[in-house]
């Protein structure tokens, strides 16, 4: 009769070598041919790091290689919804399974996703959200058996800025021979509203892209400021002029922003929009997939 160890090998060969589903990890050999997609995978091979040697405080004991099956973790990720409004909220929804050394997650960009420490299930409310999001859940098993799962929320562009104020002059207008402090009389000159033109170019680009803010600005005796949200290097648009600035690298949909100011209230404000595109997958975990028996 063969050893244990010897029919299972042989039945790892059979089964071949698969990936857990919606989970990026290493390989993992099903133990029989009809393993479901959410069961225990196990390995007949060690897994891929040395064991802890008790005969060494603890550290890893190159004579201690692992010979127990291997199991992987499994994560279940999902977002609901999967796409929202500029600021809005979703909520992840997870699973963790064989996850004994633990969890940690993180989203990109940064949120308040959080608090998977282990093996359970739950849901995180997420949000206010400025562009499109992944989360990331990476767990381990102990002797290298790890796996990594994510999900993403796309999201939509930040809405228009609010409307410029009326075409007339407010009712108190700033007086020179004071320092320019308010003086209670009426204004008394003509009101003449700065005029701002702003365009991107590209409007869209790829995540951590760049693109070309082009303005132009004249009626501003009192000046400009100008920003972005999220905030970026878009600057230097102090009043009248015009010119480029290069912003980036970008990873959110940004506005940017000029206000400036012609004196005696006549304020106006501009503002343009580049749309970024989703971040790309996390790379592949480092652990190695175990080896596949020869020889036999």
């Amino acid at each position: 009769m063969r050893p244990v160890w010897l029919r299972l090998a042989i039945v790892v060969v059979a089964a071949g070598m698969f990936a857990l589903p919606g989970s990026q990890v290493v390989a993992a050999t099903a133990a029989t041919s009809g393993t479901s997609a959410d069961a225990e995978v196990a390995s007949s091979e060690p897994c891929p790091q040395f064991a802890p040697d008790a005969s060494s405080g603890g550290g890893w004991g190159e004579s201690d290689r692992v010979t127990e099956p291997c199991i992987y973790p499994v994560i279940s990720l999902s977002a609901d919804p999967s796409s929202v409004e500029y600021g809005g909220w979703s909520t992840v929804h997870w699973s963790v399974a064989n996850a004994m050394h633990g969890c940690t997650n993180w989203s990109n960009p940064s949120t308040n996703f959080g608090g998977i420490a282990g093996a359970g299930s739950g849901a995180v409310a997420v949000g206010p959200l400025y562009g499109n999001t992944t989360f990331h859940v990476r767990c381990d098993n102990g002797n290298g058996a790890i796996a990594e799962n994510y999900t993403g929320v796309s999201v939509g562009a930040p809405p228009p800025p609010p409307p410029p104020p009326p075409p007339t002059c407010p009712n108190l207008a700033l007086d020179a021979e004071r320092d320019g402090a308010l003086d209670p009389d009426l204004a008394t000159g003509e009101c003449v509203y700065p005029v701002i033109s702003l365009s991107a170019a590209p409007s869209s680009v790829e995540y951590g892209g760049w693109s070309t803010i082009s303005w132009n600005v004249t009626n501003a005796a009192h000046g400009c400021t100008n920003w972005s949200n999220p905030t970026s290097n878009f600057g230097g648009i102090s009043g009248p002029g015009s010119g480029t600035v290069a912003v980036g690298p970008l990873y959110g949909n940004t506005t940017f922003h000029v206000r400036c100011d012609n004196g005696n209230g006549a304020i106006a404000e501009n503002y343009t929009g580049v749309s970024v595109g989703a971040p790309p997958p996390p790379p592949p975990p480092d652990a190695q997939a175990p080896a596949t028996p020869t020889g036999l």
